[in-house]
């Protein structure tokens, strides 16, 4: 399945650049606010935008260090 979703505006806000994800594939992936993406850069500078499964970001957690 190809979606085209056209040209996208990079954004500015404070110092982190942001770019819109279309509201079609978000629904697509069955996303939710909150989910994690997966972003890898390929040899030819591409960029790779997959969702990483509910069960993963579950046992990944927030990314913050264990604390005692």
């Amino acid at each position: 399945m190809t979606f085209s979703f056209g040209k996208r505006k990079i954004q500015k806000v404070q110092y982190t650049y942001m770019l819109p994800i279309p509201v079609d594939w978000v629904r697509n992936m069955k996303l939710n606010k909150g989910d994690s993406l997966k972003i890898e850069m390929t040899s030819d500078n591409r960029l790779l935008i997959s969702p990483i499964p509910q069960a993963r970001q579950d046992s990944e957690g927030t990314g913050a260090p264990n604390t005692v």
